[in-house]
């Protein structure tokens, strides 16, 4: 009856309603035959169109890098794609709905079965870039991703998650909402990695980073609005290549590897302690084992060894202190406004960190550690004296933990 009903309306040729496809959730909106039919798609594929053009600059602005980590670029390289493959597909499903033919409704059904499986990896692939403990657990994070990416292509064929009905249009299959949780933990895993570094950045920095997902939020609620055009994908692509220009704007002062503070961010610190005669805590630290993970089992494992030392720090001092890179395994931690007892037992918290890093290196415990030395600094010390003690604190405990 409802396909009787919508030629009627057709052969009237006035406005007749067609599902419209919002992510996963299917709506209702107004087309219309004929010329205006073709107009309607062109204005809704607009905003897919700049999504593409800003995507095209992002992956020639990733080949001219020499600033970022390869590592990082690659992953931005791999996420800018999936988003350019599902907003094609998505334009292509865009002009091609409701038209007839077989080699339409086939077309619908495969660009459909694609654009399904591809979303979830855009958020995971994004996770993988803020957190080395998901890159470290990264066979039981993808597990979800990959089933949910194979039951979305497989309704291409059995209609569990979507079909397309005899007119061309797309409706939702009774396994959607099993789909629709397994994309979720992609996006799960996101705010996740960003909970968790969330103590490596400046507030200004923070706030930065927190108008990237009020760019995603809005591009959701401004395509619930107006249902016609499509604004979810492409602010997708505004977010990537604004994190891409965060990442560009923070190398100055942080380290590409571990993103942490560098070396000169340090040196300015001290002299603003040293000029301000602030009091604090200087903690220098030493990876155990580097040389000998590097020459094992490779550079790439002794970067997952510096990255996931930096993070696990970062997540025991929190709010506490600022974690510096100032060599190649050598850290630095400046703490401020920090009591004693605190102080004592953070730095247990990092001595017992052997564990965590062993578990996730796949290394002994006796190949693996953090040498720490820290020093009090008071508003009557030479702060640049006190470096030294804590450094030389530094190698008595390494000394004490390779005995």
């Amino acid at each position: 009856k409802r396909y009787n009903l919508l030629n009627d309306i057709i052969s009237k040729r006035a406005p007749r309603r067609s599902f419209f496809r919002f992510g996963n959730i299917v709506y209702l909106k107004k087309d219309f035959s004929g010329r205006q039919s073709m107009g309607m798609g062109i204005a809704e594929i607009g905003p897919s169109i700049l999504g593409l053009m800003i995507l095209i600059v992002l992956n020639r602005a990733i080949k001219m890098n020499c600033i970022l980590d390869g590592q990082t670029l690659q992953r931005l390289k791999e996420i800018a794609m999936i988003v350019t493959v599902i907003i094609f597909l998505t334009v292509t499903s865009t002009l091609l709905e409701g038209r007839p033919g077989k080699g339409i409704h086939w077309i619908l059904r495969i660009v459909n079965g694609f654009e399904f499986s591809l979303s979830p990896w855009s958020s995971y692939l994004f996770a993988l870039t803020q957190s080395e403990k998901i890159r470290s657990n990264w066979k039981k994070n993808v597990a979800p991703i990959v089933v949910g990416s194979l039951l979305a292509l497989s309704s291409t064929w059995n209609g569990w998650v979507f079909t397309i009905t005899p007119d061309n249009h797309y409706i939702r299959g009774p396994l959607f909402f099993v789909n629709l949780i397994l994309n979720l933990y992609g996006f799960v895993l996101f705010v996740g990695a960003n909970y968790i570094n969330r103590y490596r950045y400046e507030k200004e920095e923070r706030r930065f980073l927190n108008w990237n997902y009020v760019i995603l939020f809005g591009g959701i609620v401004l395509q619930l609005i107006w249902e016609e055009v499509l604004l979810l994908w492409p602010s997708v692509a505004i977010a990537i290549f604004s994190y891409y220009l965060f990442l560009n704007e923070k190398a100055y002062k942080y380290d590409p590897l571990t993103q942490t503070y560098n070396r000169q961010a340090f040196q300015n610190k001290l002299n603003e302690i040293a000029k301000e005669r602030t009091e604090c805590f200087i903690i220098v630290m030493d990876l155990n084992g580097l040389k000998q993970i590097n020459d094992k089992e490779g550079h790439l494992k002794g970067d997952t060894y510096i990255r996931l030392s930096a993070e696990i720090v970062n997540g025991i001092m929190g709010r506490s202190g600022r974690l510096y890179r100032i060599g190649g395994d050598e850290f630095c931690i400046l703490c401020e406004q920090i009591s004693d007892r605190k102080m004592a037992e953070k730095m247990n918290r990092i001595e017992q960190t052997k564990a965590k890093l062993s578990e996730a290196l796949g290394v002994d415990e006796k190949e693996v550690g953090i040498a720490y030395g820290y020093e009090k600094c008071t508003v009557n010390d030479n702060v640049r004296e006190v470096f030294q003690r804590a450094d030389n604190a530094m190698y008595a405990k390494k000394k004490q933990m390779k005995g």
